[in-house]
C-alpha cells in the first residue's frame, strides 16, 4: 500500500483556511486554521505561467527531469555539510520538500533526511509533476505563520496570486528559501530579502524592486464570513455577495450611531441589506463591535431569533387584503377590548377610535392588528409563517394571539426574506447562500402591492425629510423594551434593523419609533446620496398584470360612496376580493321640512370618537330610515363554556343615534333592557342552542346563533 496512489491527492488532510471574497473578488475575511495556519487553497492552473518558471528557477530547475531526488546534489550537499562541515547544503527538490511539509519531517538529521527521500519516491511513484508542484505552491513556508503563495499574496499585496506584478512575485519566489530572515513587513524590508529578489531577477532576465506590502489580513464582514463558514466548508476560496462599499456604509452609520446613543444605553445594533432582485446580501454587520466583549460583539445578531415586536403586523393587513376582509381604506375600530384568550392595548395604553386601515397600520394600532388577525384562516398568521420556512419550535396554541406583537421569534434574516415578498409580487425566494426553504408564493401581488403602498405612507421618523426615493418600514418593540427593530425597504432594497442587547436586558430607550428607525434612515439615505438606489417597480407592475384599481371612497368612512358623501379619496381596491360596502355614514334627512346631510354613526363609534377627544356631530333627531343594531357580544356561531367561575354572558351591541334603548331576548324570553354599548350579564338557565336577539326602541333588530354548555 505504500507506493498506491492516495484516493484523494496528496493535499488530502490538510486544512485549509476558510476564506471569503467581496462580489468584486477582494478579500473579506481569512480565518486561522485548527494549527494556527494561513492557507488559502489555489489550483496550480490558476497560478501565473511566468510565477512557475520562476520557481523553478529559483527551487528545481531539474524539477521535471528528476525522480524526486537529485542523487548528484544529495551527494554533494552531504559531503559539504557532514565531512568538510563548510556549511549546510539541504540539496532539497520541491518533491522534498513537499515531501517534508506535507509529513512534517524533521529533515535536519541524517535519520530524518533519508525519511524525507524515502517519501519523496513514494510521492513520485504514486503522483504527477503536476500534483506535486500544486501541493508545493500551497504548503510553501512564507514567513510568520503564512503557508502557501495565495495566502502570502493576500497577506503582503492584498491581492490573490493571479493578479500579482512580476516584483511581487520574484518576492514571493525567494521566501520560503528562507522565510524567517526574509519576511517583510510594512514598514521594513531585510537586505537579505531584496539581496535574493535581484538575484532571482538576473537569473530569469529581469529587474525588480520591492512592492508596496500590505503586510495585513482584511476584517470586513467577520459575522457574514463566519456564518457562511457555519453554513458550509470548502477548501476553495468563497466568492460572497457583499459589496464592500455598501458594506463600509452600513457599517459606519452603526458604529456613528450607537457612539452617538451610548449615554442612553444604546451600545449594540446590527442590520442586514437585502438586493431583493438577486436575493443576494449586500452588507451584513452582526453587532457594532465584533471585536467588543463588553457587548459579547461575536454574537451575530442577524442569525439570532428574538422577539420581533410588531414587524410581523404587516403580513396580517396583507393575509387580510387577501381574505376579502379590508381594503386599504376599511375603518377599524382601535379601542378597548378583551378577547377569549388575549387583551391587547397600545404603547401607552391610548386609543385612537376608528381608524382606516393604512393609518392603524403604520400608527402600529395592536387592537386592530390583533381583530384582524383573530378573523384569517387559512392561513392565519401562524400558518403563514410556518408556511414562509419560519422556524416556529411550538404549536398553534401556545402563541395564540399574542403572536401578532411578537411571541413567535424570527431573524433579521427571516424578516428581510419575508419582507422581500413585498417588492417579488408575494413570493419569498431563497436568500443567495443561505440553506433552501423553497420559493413559494406566500402572498397575492395585489395584497403585497397594496401593502408597500400602505408602508410607504409611514412618515420619516422627527428631524428626517422625507427620503427622494419611496421608503416603507415597520418599526417594532418587544415586550420589556428588549428588541427594537424597523424592517423596510427603498428601491429594490430591504434593510433589517435591530437594536438591543444580547443578554436580553432591557432599556425603556429600546422602542423601534425612536431608537432602530433613525439607524434605518440614516443608512437607507446615505445609500440613496451615494447613487445605489434606483426608482423600482415590480415585474407584476411593469408587465400591467397587477389587479389592483384605485376607487373612491368616502374620506370619512372610507367605504363606498353612497351619493350623500360631500368629499372622497382613492383607495386601493382588489376587485374581486376587497369587500364592498357602501358608507351607512351619511344621509340626507328631513328636519322641519328642509333636506340636511348628517353623519349617522353607531353608538359604540360615537364613543370612541368621544374617547380619542374627536367628538362628530350628533345627527338630526328627526328621521326613520335608520340601521338596525349590531350585536358586539356574544360572538356569532360561538360556543359559551359555563363553569363555576364563569356562569354568564357579557350581552352589548351598539346602535343607530336614534335608538335610546335596547331589549334583549333568547327566543321569545325577555332577557334585559341596557343602553347601546351598555354591558349587561345574561345567566342562561340551560344549555343547547341559543337565538339571541336585540331590539331597538324603533323597533329594528339583529340576532345571532350561539351555543350553550356547561362544566361540572
Amino acid at each position: 500500500m505504500f507506493f498506491f496512489r492516495d484516493r484523494n491527492g496528496i493535499l488530502d488532510g490538510v486544512e485549509f483556511s476558510a476564506s471569503y471574497e467581496n462580489s468584486s473578488g477582494g478579500m473579506l475575511k481569512v480565518f486561522l486554521t485548527g494549527d494556527e495556519k494561513y492557507r488559502i487553497f489555489r489550483p496550480i492552473a490558476e497560478f501565473p505561467e511566468e510565477f512557475i518558471s520562476s520557481i523553478l528557477v529559483q527551487e528545481d530547475r531539474r524539477f521535471f527531469h528528476h525522480n524526486g531526488v537529485n542523487i548528484v546534489s544529495v551527494f554533494r550537499a552531504a559531503f559539504e555539510t557532514y565531512v568538510r562541515r563548510s556549511r549546510v547544503i539541504g540539496a532539497s527538490t520541491i518533491t522534498m520538500q513537499t515531501a517534508k511539509l506535507r509529513y512534517k519531517i524533521n529533515s535536519r538529521s541524517v535519520g530524518g533526511k533519508l525519511a524525507q527521500i524515502l517519501f519523496s519516491y513514494r510521492m513520485e511513484m504514486r503522483h504527477s509533476k503536476q500534483e506535486i508542484l500544486e501541493a508545493y505552491l500551497n504548503l510553501a513556508p512564507c514567513g510568520r505563520n503564512i503557508e502557501g503563495f495565495e495566502a502570502a499574496a493576500r497577506y503582503f499585496f492584498g491581492k490573490g496570486m493571479p493578479a500579482t506584478t512580476f516584483d511581487e512575485q520574484i518576492l514571493l519566489c525567494v521566501l520560503p528559501q528562507n522565510p524567517v530572515k526574509r519576511c517583510p513587513s510594512k514598514d521594513s524590508v531585510p537586505p537579505e530579502l531584496s539581496e535574493a529578489m535581484g538575484r532571482l531577477s538576473e537569473s530569469v532576465g529581469g529587474s525588480v524592486v520591492v512592492p508596496n506590502l500590505v503586510c495585513a489580513f482584511p476584517d470586513e464582514a467577520i459575522h457574514y464570513s463566519r456564518h457562511l463558514s457555519m453554513i458550509s466548508s470548502s477548501r476553495k476560496i468563497v466568492r460572497t455577495t457583499i459589496d464592500s462599499a455598501m458594506q463600509e456604509i452600513v457599517s459606519r452609520q452603526i458604529v456613528r450611531y450607537v457612539n452617538m446613543r451610548r449615554t442612553i444605553g444604546i451600545k449594540n445594533a446590527c442590520a442586514v441589506l437585502l438586493d431583493s432582485e438577486s436575493m443576494e446580501i449586500r452588507a451584513y454587520c452582526g453587532s457594532a463591535n465584533f471585536y467588543d466583549n463588553s457587548i459579547r460583539g461575536q454574537v451575530d445578531g442577524n442569525s439570532s431569533r428574538r422577539s420581533p415586536g410588531s414587524t410581523l403586523k404587516p403580513f396580517i393587513y396583507a393575509l387580510a387584503l387577501d381574505q376579502g376582509k379590508i381594503h386599504s381604506h376599511t375603518l377599524l375600530k382601535d379601542t378597548p377590548v378583551a378577547f377569549s384568550e388575549y387583551a391587547p392595548d397600545n404603547y401607552g395604553n391610548d386609543f385612537k377610535g376608528p381608524l382606516k386601515a393604512y393609518e392603524a397600520l403604520i400608527q402600529s394600532r395592536n387592537v386592530p392588528a390583533v381583530a384582524l388577525a383573530r378573523s384569517l384562516s387559512n392561513p392565519d398568521l401562524y400558518g403563514f409563517l410556518a408556511n414562509s420556512g419560519v422556524y416556529l419550535p411550538h404549536g398553534r396554541d401556545f402563541y395564540g394571539l399574542s403572536i401578532v406583537l411578537g411571541s413567535a421569534d424570527v431573524s433579521p434574516l427571516d424578516l428581510c426574506r419575508l419582507y422581500s415578498a413585498f417588492l417579488n409580487d408575494g413570493i419569498a425566494r431563497d436568500i443567495l447562500g443561505e440553506e433552501p426553504v423553497g420559493e413559494r408564493r406566500i402572498l397575492s401581488a395585489e395584497s403585497a402591492f397594496v401593502v408597500r403602498k400602505m408602508l410607504c405612507r409611514n412618515a420619516a421618523p422627527d428631524g428626517y425629510s422625507e427620503p427622494p426615493f419611496e421608503t416603507g418600514f415597520k418599526t417594532g418593540t418587544s415586550i420589556g423594551f428588549k428588541d427594537a427593530w424597523t424592517a423596510g425597504f427603498f428601491g429594490k432594497y430591504v434593510l433589517v434593523v435591530w437594536i438591543g442587547n444580547f443578554d436580553g436586558v432591557g432599556n425603556n430607550a429600546f422602542l423601534g419609533r425612536s431608537a432602530a428607525a433613525p439607524l434605518f434612515f440614516n443608512i437607507a439615505l446615505e445609500l440613496m446620496e451615494r447613487g445605489f438606489v434606483k426608482r423600482f417597480a415590480s415585474r407584476a407592475e411593469e408587465s400591467g398584470e397587477l389587479n389592483v384599481k384605485e376607487i373612491d371612497v368616502c374620506s370619512v368612512s372610507g367605504a363606498i360612496p353612497n351619493g350623500d358623501c360631500p368629499s372622497t379619496e382613492k383607495a386601493y381596491f382588489i376587485p374581486g376580493v376587497s369587500p364592498i360596502e357602501k358608507c351607512k355614514v351619511h344621509r340626507v334627512v328631513s328636519v322641519g321640512g328642509k333636506k340636511v346631510l348628517g353623519e349617522f354613526w353607531t353608538s359604540d363609534l360615537l364613543e370612541l370618537f368621544e374617547l380619542a377627544g374627536l367628538p362628530r356631530d350628533s345627527p338630526a333627531a328627526e328621521f326613520n330610515d335608520g340601521k338596525p343594531p349590531q350585536i358586539l357580544s356574544p360572538l356569532s356561531s360561538t360556543e359559551y363554556i359555563l363553569d363555576k367561575k364563569r356562569a354568564s354572558i357579557v350581552l352589548n351591541a351598539s346602535a343607530d343615534s336614534d335608538a335610546g334603548e335596547l331589549f334583549w331576548f333568547s327566543g321569545t324570553e325577555f332577557l334585559a333592557r341596557s343602553k347601546p354599548n351598555e354591558k349587561v350579564e345574561w345567566r342562561p338557565s340551560s344549555t343547547g342552542k341559543r337565538e339571541i336577539t336585540v331590539t331597538d326602541s324603533r323597533g329594528r333588530s339583529s340576532s345571532r346563533i350561539i351555543s350553550v354548555s356547561s362544566i361540572e
